[in-house]
């Protein structure tokens, strides 16, 4: 890593300091450090500070359980590690285990007749994105190729596949707040990667409403859209692979792929008179959609 030095005044030589390793250390304007040298090199040590903690309280008495949820989930992005949830309706109270349990870290620690302690009892690294989100990739492309080895099977049952999708929320949501709280080394990298993570765990949802509108209505597709669906899935496939490992000719070959789906899409669409498929090929023209958009937004990280 290279740093240049500038000089102020006249006689004073200065050099910054990495943007991730003094977040990292909690550093701020006019904190000390220490220098020690030796012989070429100089060593630079940060007293290590204990990061404050981020307390919210929230008061559910006259909230849905939907929005409650939705609250509770930007909190914990958000990276807030101690909330109180007060209400006077104890019955909401008792409700708090399932929404709690969806979040990696957070436990409820007490609870009384008009309010609940939930506290983040983990320790967050930046090891743990890099897992998380390839867990998360490996589970989404299983989904979406699961979908479609049952279309092609003639099957409805897709229960196992609506699981998959609560281990996403997790894993994603798990990754927003280790965004959130540790950053990246760049900032505009970081809002970028955020954005990613959210249209990541909507395209999971969007296949799990697929998945659920098939078992409920026992879709049988035609062999058009299980080859349009095919062609999906291989785009989800290159883009996991981009992710990793861009290239910028690759992404753009996978977008004119996209074109031509899109196309495909159109024509297919306005021909079918089968409305329970018509409804998932509304999915499905969505879920090509979020592909396309992730691959545009990677392309904005790389170049």
């Amino acid at each position: 890593m290279k740093r240049r030095v500038v000089e102020q005044g006249g006689l004073t030589l200065m050099v910054s300091l990495p943007r991730k390793w003094a977040k990292k250390h909690n550093l701020k304007k006019g904190d000390e450090i220490d220098l020690k040298e030796e012989e070429e090199k100089i060593v630079i040590y940060a007293e290590e500070k204990e990061s404050p903690v981020m307390k919210a309280t929230l008061n559910i008495t006259d909230l849905r359980p939907m929005t409650f949820n939705y609250c509770l989930l930007g909190l914990y992005v958000k990276g807030v590690d101690e909330i109180e949830v007060r209400s006077d309706d104890l019955d909401k109270l008792n409700k708090l285990d399932f929404p709690v349990n969806q979040l990696i870290g957070y436990e409820i620690v007490s609870q009384n007749q008009s309010s609940v302690l939930i506290k983040d009892v983990s320790t967050l690294a930046e090891g743990e994105f890099d897992i998380m989100l390839r867990r998360s990739f490996l589970i989404i492309t299983q989904m979406a190729e699961g979908l479609l080895e049952l279309m092609k099977n003639k099957e409805c049952n897709t229960s196992r596949i609506e699981q998959m999708d609560l281990r996403v929320n997790k894993f994603m949501f798990l990754c927003m707040r280790i965004v959130h709280k540790l950053g990246c080394s760049e900032e505009s990298k970081s809002k970028v990667l955020f954005y990613t993570l959210l249209t990541l765990e909507q395209l999971s949802d969007n296949l799990d409403d697929l998945a659920q509108y098939i078992r409920e209505n026992k879709v049988l597709f035609h062999k058009k859209a299980i080859d349009l669906f095919g062609i999906i899935t291989d785009l989800l496939n290159q883009y996991q692979k981009l992710f990793y490992k861009f290239d910028l000719l690759k992404s753009a070959d996978v977008e004119n792929s996209y074109r031509e789906l899109k196309t495909d899409f159109d024509k297919y669409m306005d021909k079918i008179e089968d409305k329970k498929q018509l409804r998932c090929l509304m999915y499905m023209h969505t879920i090509a959609d979020q592909i396309v958009e992730l691959i545009r937004n990677q392309r904005i990280t790389e170049l």
